[in-house]
């Protein structure tokens, strides 16, 4: 299943805190992560000049119990994380 969503800076937050969600389900609330921005994502975040995004291109530095699987292969890139929320 392919889904196509566009990224703005309105709902990048909602799609950021789903991703902390999921890493709270499945580390708990005391393992530490950093999600590092890069990319559209990092420019739609910071700046006005793009307004949108198909992508969100993340790093995250955590444990290594975080795997997000998609049901295809684990996504060790993130860059399709609505895909994976949605799935």
């Amino acid at each position: 299943m392919s889904v196509e969503k566009d990224f703005t800076k309105e709902n990048l937050d909602y799609y950021l805190k789903e991703l902390a969600k999921e890493f709270r389900k499945r580390n708990g609330k005391n393992t530490p992560a950093e999600i590092v921005l890069v990319g559209g994502a990092a420019i739609l975040a910071n700046y006005g000049f793009c307004e949108m995004t198909y992508d969100i291109d993340a790093v995250i530095t955590s444990s290594s119990a975080m795997k997000l699987m998609s049901g295809r292969h684990c996504k060790k890139d993130l860059s399709d994380i609505i895909g994976i929320l949605s799935e």
